[in-house]
């Protein structure tokens, strides 16, 4: 709070007749509320000499010394005459002047105000209303930095498109080192999942061999747990992620066959016919060999259950046992040429499977390359049609320039025909003028 100076007033008996009062009402809102407040004014009717203005040292408000020239006095107009002098609040016309009335009846004087209050109400009105200011510039802000960082980050999506699409050659360039590596690696896979076998045993007993259905089924089972291999590898390759490119529109979908070896017929050589032939003659072997084992056996219960022996049946089971001993050489021999056999076929079966697969990129490589061709056609008939284009406006700049230099030309020989006739015009005027001289 700071201190405040009284206004000091002087009244004498009535007021003076040369002031007149005004009265009028204003509303102020305070805290969002209208409230209506009654102020007077007192201007002065007397006519002034002249106003000086003094800057004291203490305060820097002007302060102006009102003159009044003296006026007759007049008769009161009030109705009243009887009633106290009445004397007004200091209007806003007062502010800052010493002001005083003077008549033969009555004196007024009132002193400035020097130094004034500061209301705490209004002081949190002003803080308020600079808080909300301040508010509202810092929304204004935040939203012209908002819509600044949208602009530059469309400008980096705008400059990210364009990359895309003059690097178009750069982007098909790596689509097609994915796919060769994506063809690679499945490849590598199943090359992987073919050469994994299981155990088997070298040593094969002739146990073991004699009896075709145990081969049988040693061969069903080796069977059963190839393609149960080959279902979890296809199993795994479907849980894999792959990588499509069915939107492309320049690079068609490289096809990835599978490089199983492929079952199909094969042109043999008469060896391997006479192969096969021995094959089926080992096989009927083999059947001889179970009917003879079948007598066999049922020669040696009799002998069993019977106790004696007799001449004929002694060299009939050492026949049978030759005969025996030489159908399981032979038919150890036909196995193991069967044996090379498939192992020859499994290697060309693999052979003929990569040949595909080499077949099947060459052909996309190909596919590639007139792709290729045709956009460069394209690019050559589009360089064709600029180059004309360009021949074009070179003749319309050649004959642009060709109507300069003769407009040139003739504006140059017009001029000088100009200078001509103004010089004769000249001469004509200066003969003219002696003349009438």
């Amino acid at each position: 709070m700071q201190a405040i100076t009284p206004v000091d007033i002087h009244i004498e008996n009535e007021r003076q007749d040369g002031s007149n009062i005004e009265k009028y009402t204003k509303t102020s809102t305070r805290r969002g509320r209208q409230i209506p407040r009654m102020h007077t004014r007192v201007t002065n009717k007397t006519k002034t000499k002249k106003i000086k203005t003094i800057l004291s040292p203490s305060s820097h408000i002007p302060k102006q010394i009102v003159i009044p020239k003296l006026v007759l006095p007049r008769h009161s107009q009030s109705s009243s005459l009887n009633r106290e002098p009445w004397v007004p609040a200091p209007g806003r016309s007062t502010k800052g002047q010493k002001v005083s009335w003077l008549n033969t009846k009555s004196h007024l004087e009132i002193n400035p105000v020097t130094e004034f209050t500061i209301d705490d109400e209004d002081s949190w009105n002003i803080e308020h209303d600079k808080y909300d200011e301040n508010i509202k510039l810092m929304t204004e802000i935040q939203n012209y930095e908002r819509r600044i960082q949208k602009v530059i980050e469309d400008i980096g999506t705008l400059k990210e498109f364009i990359h895309k699409h003059t690097n178009y050659k750069q982007t098909n360039q790596l689509r097609s080192n994915i796919d060769s590596s994506l063809f690679e690696l499945e490849r590598f896979q199943q090359n992987n999942a073919r050469y994994i076998k299981p155990n088997s045993t070298s040593k094969i007993l002739r146990s073991k061999s004699l009896s075709p259905i145990r081969n049988y089924n040693t061969n069903t089972n080796n069977n059963n747990n190839r393609s149960s291999s080959l279902d979890e590898l296809q199993r795994r390759q479907n849980l894999t992620s792959k990588v499509s490119f069915y939107d492309d529109p320049i690079i068609e979908r490289r096809k990835v066959h599978n490089t199983t070896p492929i079952r199909g017929p094969i042109h043999l050589n008469p060896d391997r016919e006479q192969l096969l032939i021995t094959l089926a003659d080992s096989e009927v072997d083999i059947a001889q060999i179970t009917k003879k084992l079948s007598s066999l056996t049922v020669i040696l219960r009799k002998l069993k259950f019977d106790g004696q022996t007799v001449t004929y049946e002694i060299e009939q089971l050492y026949q049978q046992r030759n005969e025996l001993l030489h159908l399981i050489e032979q038919f150890e021999r036909s196995n193991s040429k069967l044996k090379k056999f498939l192992q020859h076929q499994y290697h060309l079966e693999a052979e003929h499977g990569i040949i595909n697969d080499q077949y099947d990129k060459l052909k996309t490589y190909i596919d590639e390359n007139r792709q290729i061709k045709r956009l460069l056609i394209d690019r050559e008939n589009d360089n064709i049609a600029l180059q004309t284009e360009l021949e074009h406006i070179k003749t319309q700049s050649i004959g642009f320039d060709t109507m300069k230099t003769s407009l040139e030309h003739n504006r140059a020989h017009l001029q000088r025909q100009l200078y001509t006739k103004e010089g004769e015009i000249h001469r004509l005027q200066s003969a003219l003028r002696f003349h009438i001289n």
